[in-house]
């Protein structure tokens, strides 16, 4: 297991610069892709399966596969993850509305989301 960074460690800085990035700027190409046609359930489709090969691919840079494999292979943790994802994924599904930066972006051809 390696050690845990120190906020002023240069790699955690790296880290923390690298995730905002993304953060703020991968809402920038979703809209891109929507503005040419594709579908809200293909992104987000694409969304989730190559976020499991960049986490896989973390998980192998960081040399911490087996102990997700240890994790995964825990029925408890395994029911408490799937549950986490499942309030997350009702949450998402029940959203009224994009926040108000995105309805300028919005495609003619969108509909208004369905309400939970």
């Amino acid at each position: 297991m390696t050690a845990a960074a120190t906020p002023n460690d240069p790699r955690a800085v790296a880290t923390a610069v690298a995730c905002y990035s993304l953060w703020g700027l991968l809402p920038l190409l979703f809209m891109a892709l929507a503005a040419h046609g594709f579908g809200a359930p293909e992104i987000l489709a694409h969304r989730a399966v190559w976020s499991v090969f960049v986490a896989g691919l973390f998980l192998l840079l960081a040399g911490q596969w087996g102990e997700a494999k240890q994790v995964l292979a825990t029925p408890r943790t395994l029911a408490w993850l799937a549950l986490s994802a499942a309030m997350i994924a009702t949450t998402g599904a029940c959203t009224s509305s994009p926040p108000p930066i995105m309805r300028r972006w919005r495609p003619a051809s969108a509909t208004t989301s369905t309400r939970c």
